[in-house]
């Protein structure tokens, strides 16, 4: 008869294939940034992206970066909480 699998084995299966499982990761990390960093503060990034297990951040405000930067270590320690696993290692202001 036929194999049966399941759906999101499959994808997943296909993810690691595709080499996109680090690109899915990232994508992670970066949207629980979005839900750990306040959203009065949100207002005022204009991009994030990760690189070298580095998550930068671009501030258009003064204040904004400088809020940030004071809760630099306390929101990457969130992160990895967040997500189960050291996803980063650091937080760069741009």
């Amino acid at each position: 008869m036929y194999n049966s699998i399941k759906i999101d084995d499959a994808l997943s299966l296909m993810i690691k294939r595709t080499g996109l499982e680090n690109k899915f990761e990232d994508a992670k990390v970066i949207h629980t940034a979005k839900k750990i960093i306040p959203a009065d503060i949100m207002h005022y990034v204009q991009r994030m992206f990760i690189k070298n297990k580095i998550l930068y951040i671009q501030v258009s405000s003064p204040a904004a970066k400088n809020n940030i930067l004071y809760r630099q270590t306390a929101i990457t320690e969130a992160i990895n909480t967040a997500v189960g696993r050291a996803a980063i290692e650091k937080t760069v202001l741009l």
